[in-house]
């Protein structure tokens, strides 16, 4: 069956009834959808990576609690993290950034803790 397809408007032999591009446009349609998302999700993932290797350093440097201005002048920003839980113990969320989370223990300071998953 006979079908023009939506990227090039040029005729081809589907294969399919529900096909709509012949397979080189197909390739290309979704390498641009690719490339379209990850351009969108770059800016945020290289903050996060960031974040990340900031957290991961103080951890190293054995800094059990860290001030925001601290956090503020490593570059790390609070806005951004991979998920949140809550802590029912101290009654506080905790930010993290992958495996580490940032509980604020008194005000604009944290403490900083590392979690597996079991």
């Amino acid at each position: 069956m006979e079908k023009i397809c939506k990227e090039c408007k040029n005729p081809f032999e589907a294969t399919r009834r529900n096909q709509l591009y012949h397979p080189k446009c197909k390739i290309e349609v979704n390498n641009r959808i690719a490339r379209e998302f990850n351009e969108q999700t770059k800016d945020v993932s290289n903050i996060l990576k960031k974040n990340f290797k900031i957290l991961k350093a103080l951890q190293e440097r054995n800094s059990e609690t860290i001030s925001l201005i601290r956090l503020n002048k490593e570059g790390f920003n609070l806005q951004f993290h991979t998920h949140q839980m809550f802590d029912s113990e101290l009654n506080k969320p905790i930010l993290f950034t992958y495996c580490l989370g940032l509980i604020e223990i008194k005000q604009k300071h944290y403490e900083l803790r590392e979690f597996t998953i079991r």
